[in-house]
């Protein structure tokens, strides 16, 4: 079931607008501080916070969505 589940949240990410995309890929899959990501898309730490908290709340609803449809 973990399994499913994590195929699933990366079935999700495409889905992501491109901004919360592109942080929550770097944050979370290529490791990357709220530093690093800052210098490289030209953000601040502290919008790199918010545009992942919101690419994490945006990829629940969207697991969430697709996994009550297959219920």
């Amino acid at each position: 079931e973990r399994h499913q589940l994590l195929a699933l949240l990366r079935s999700c990410v495409p889905e992501l607008p491109d901004g919360y995309r592109q942080v929550y890929l770097l944050r979370e899959v290529e490791e990357m501080s709220n530093e690093e990501v800052a210098l490289a898309m030209g953000l601040t730490p502290n919008a790199v916070k918010i545009r992942l908290h919101r690419a994490r709340q945006a990829l629940m609803t969207l697991v969430q969505q697709r996994y009550t449809r297959h219920l």
